[in-house]
């Protein structure tokens, strides 16, 4: 894999996150049966009985997908920090995946997650055990 498509990676993980975050609010309400619409409805959730109303929870996951932009723009120009703050980021939203409220997704939503979660594990993995984590290294000056 070339650093050009390595980039490619990168990008299209961005662009299938924003998809997966704006899908499910286009298709939810009008492709779910109105029993599981009730039930989406009801917020059932843990951080509703940790947290207190002032929309922390918004705010926790505007501030991890800030990150992940932020360790994708690292990853496309080869900064260290960029591959260190993309594990930090999805190590965080894993912890932060089991205190958000329930969810029963559609088929394209579900679907577009696990997209997100393929190219997360590829862009990993590539970053730290292929030729790519080489370009993640700092260039030694010849004199």
């Amino acid at each position: 894999m070339t650093r050009s498509q390595f980039r490619f990676l990168v990008v299209a993980n961005q662009l299938l996150i924003l998809a997966s975050l704006v899908i499910p609010e286009i298709t939810d309400h009008w492709l779910m049966p109105p029993d599981l619409q009730a039930y989406l409805d009801m917020d059932a959730s843990v951080l509703n009985v940790a947290t207190t109303s002032s929309g922390v929870p918004f705010w926790v996951a505007r501030i991890i997908i800030a990150m992940g932009v932020i360790a994708a723009i690292g990853l496309c120009f080869g900064k260290p920090w960029g591959r260190t703050l993309y594990l930090l980021t999805f190590i965080v939203g894993l912890i932060t995946t089991f205190l958000w409220e329930f969810y029963v997704g559609t088929g394209l939503s579900t679907f577009l997650s696990y997209l997100v979660t393929i190219t997360e594990g590829m862009i990993l993995g590539l970053a730290y055990f292929s030729h790519i984590r080489r370009i993640f290294e700092p260039v030694e000056e010849v004199s």
